[in-house]
C-alpha cells in the first residue's frame, strides 16, 4: 500500500511537473509573441511618423515657397503702386499749372488768340 502510494504520489508529482514545463513553455511563447507585436507595432509607428515628417517638411518647404512668391508678387505691386502715385501726382502738378494760367487767363488769351 505505501508502494502505490508513493507510486501515486511519483506520478501526480510527475504529472505537476510536466504541466509546471507546459505552463513556463506557454508563457515564454506567449512573451516572446507579445514582444515581437510590440516591436512590429513600435516599428510601424516609427515608420508613420518618419512618412509624416517628411510630408511635414515638404508642407513647410512649399509654404515658404510660396511666401516668398507671396512676398516678390507684394513688392512688385508696391512699387507698381508708388510709381501710379508719382504718375497721378504729376498728372496733378499740370493738371494745377493748366488751371492756374486758364484761371490767370494766359491760356485763355493764348487759346482766343489762336482761334482769331
Amino acid at each position: 500500500m505505501e508502494n502505490k502510494v508513493k507510486s501515486k504520489q511519483d506520478h501526480i508529482s510527475n504529472e505537476c511537473e510536466k504541466i509546471i514545463q507546459d505552463m513556463s513553455r506557454l508563457t515564454n511563447e506567449l512573451v516572446s509573441r507579445q514582444k515581437k507585436e510590440i516591436e512590429d507595432k513600435v516599428n510601424e509607428y516609427r515608420r508613420k511618423f518618419e512618412e509624416l515628417e517628411d510630408e511635414k517638411l515638404s508642407i513647410v518647404k512649399k509654404l515658404r515657397s510660396e511666401k516668398e512668391k507671396y512676398l516678390q508678387m507684394h513688392d512688385l505691386i508696391v512699387v507698381e503702386l508708388l510709381k501710379n502715385e508719382v504718375a497721378q501726382e504729376k498728372t496733378n502738378q499740370i493738371f494745377e499749372k493748366k488751371l492756374a494760367s486758364f484761371i490767370n487767363g494766359t491760356d485763355f488769351f493764348s487759346y482766343k488768340e489762336r482761334i482769331l
